[in-house]
């Protein structure tokens, strides 16, 4: 058999993932991992992600900057409180790459999200 080592090239994109469903109020897990633009976990990414959200009452993260140690992946911890479509959005500070978590209207939120910084 052949071994084929697959090297990703640069961040280019973020992506945000959270297991569903979600219940207002309860905290959750936030799974950010940087990726190249074929979808491959960038381990070297160092760059820091900022959180915001359109839940104006949610609790989010801080600012946190990934670490070698990381590999391109971190868990974060995470709370809508409103119920109704929300959305959570990790932002690269520097480069200004960002992805969204969203959630569907209700007292649920769910789906992955990935999509070009």
């Amino acid at each position: 058999s052949v071994t084929i080592t697959v090297n990703p090239t640069t961040t280019s994109k973020l992506s945000v993932v959270a297991s569903t469903p979600q219940t207002a109020g309860v905290a959750f897990n936030v799974t950010v991992t940087a990726q190249d633009a074929f979808n491959n976990t960038t381990p070297a990414y160092t760059g820091t992600v900022h959180f915001t959200s359109t839940d104006g009452a949610a609790t989010l993260p801080s600012n946190y900057t990934f670490t070698g140690g990381d590999a391109g992946v971190h868990v974060f911890s995470a709370t809508l409180r409103t119920s109704g479509s929300r959305t959570i959005t990790a932002t690269d500070t520097v480069t200004g790459v960002s992805k969204t978590y969203h959630n569907p209207p209700g007292n649920v939120c769910g789906g992955a999200d990935v999509d070009a910084l």
